[in-house]
């Protein structure tokens, strides 16, 4: 078995962080209890601690050493004493998944034991999520005693929303100090001037769990929407109805020398009035680069623009007659005549994330036009009928 080990498996190594699978004499093996039977009682399932524990090579030291006394799994396969191909075939299978250290054998039965790392390296729970190693009890208490914002009542509340992560790649709402936001911008008011949207960029970044590396990690420099609520300090539950009504919600944090709470969110579209903030600050800071040529129709599709919400799937915008291919009349009658044709570009619509009027897809669009007669002259009318 040492020999298919060492020339099927461990010959699979191409990193120093990869696993090193070996055979594990049973004697390592302390405190073994049975956690369940799987398979039709096929495999029995044990805990045990591995006394030399795994090999590993310290990239620091430059040298092979191993972890003492951790946590292992052991997978008995009852009757797989002469089945060594089957065996070898669920060996890799864990290895592929990074999930083995080794093979063994009770001296007793003789059945062969495939010692998985299914327990955390930390607390010695099982994994909530094998595959990439999250240890739920840990992702809770690396938030303990880690942050106050000297508030009983939002310290509560933003442990009661850590205490109901589930997965790793569930939101983390955090308290976030003030001094980590760089290049605050006023966006607008909104809620009847009761609260005041900011941009900023949040210099430590958002917190997350980074399956690949298995350690926590921020995302650095990550622009972010600030709602600050005036007067908040009085009106605490309205605040955290808010925080938790927010799918990416970051944190909350407080203006030091306003003393008014403030929610941390995604940068980009949360609610109509946030979309309109964004649309008219992105308006107002770009010149209009198009013209009609007519002064009425170009404030017309202007207050069209600044009307424009989160459920619109088009911004209303001027279109060159040069753009439309095969014109052809459908209708007409004395009041206006109906054509159809081919749109060479496709409509746009305003996106916050890249604060940009941003094109759909490029496809060809059937459209209509309608042409009012005489409409050079008849402005009011036609802007009406539209």
């Amino acid at each position: 078995m040492n020999i298919i080990i060492n020339g099927e498996i461990q010959l699979k190594i191409n990193v120093p962080s990869d696993i090193v699978v070996e055979w594990i004499p049973f004697n390592q093996f302390i405190n073994i209890k049975e956690i369940e039977r799987v398979d039709d009682n096929t495999t029995t399932i044990y805990s045990a601690f591995w006394n030399n524990g795994p090999l590993h090579y310290d990239t620091n030291i430059k040298e092979w050493i191993r972890n003492p006394n951790i946590k292992v799994a052991l997978k008995c396969f009852n009757g797989l004493q002469d089945i060594i191909d089957e065996l070898l075939s669920k060996a890799e299978k864990y290895d592929r998944l990074h999930e083995l250290y080794g093979i063994s054998q009770n001296p007793d039965t003789e059945e062969y034991i495939i010692v998985q790392d299914k327990y955390c390296k930390n607390c010695g729970e099982k994994y909530t999520n094998e595959s990439i190693k999250w240890c739920r009890p840990c992702h809770i208490n690396y938030f303990e005693n880690e942050w106050t914002s000297e508030n009983k009542i939002i310290d509560d509340i933003i442990l009661e929303m850590q205490l109901k992560i589930d997965s790793y790649n569930d939101k983390i709402v955090e308290w976030i100090p003030y001094t980590q936001f760089i290049n605050i911008e006023e966006i607008g008011k909104i809620d009847d001037n009761t609260a005041t949207i900011y941009s900023a960029l949040l210099s430590n970044g958002s917190l997350f769990y980074n399956k690949y590396k298995k350690k926590w990690m921020k995302d650095s420099n990550l622009k972010v929407t600030l709602k600050c609520f005036n007067d908040s300090q009085n009106i605490i539950d309205k605040l955290l109805n808010e925080t938790k009504s927010y799918y990416t919600c970051y944190g909350i944090s407080q203006n030091p020398n306003t003393k008014e709470y403030i929610i941390v969110l995604r940068y980009g579209i949360f609610d109509y009035e946030l979309y309109q903030k964004y649309l008219i600050n992105y308006l107002k800071n770009n010149s209009i680069k198009w013209t009609s040529g007519n002064e009425k129709i170009d404030i017309f599709i202007q207050k069209m623009q600044l009307s424009d919400n989160i459920y619109n799937n088009n911004t209303c915008e001027w279109i060159s007659y040069s753009q439309f291919v095969n014109i052809k009349e459908i209708e007409k009658n004395d009041l206006l005549i109906i054509h159809s044709a081919i749109w060479n570009d496709s409509p746009s619509y305003y996106n916050p994330i890249k604060e940009e009027i941003t094109r759909k897809p490029k496809k060809v669009t059937l459209i209509t036009l309608n042409y009012l007669n005489k409409s050079q002259n008849m402005i009011d009318d036609f802007l009406n009928k539209v």
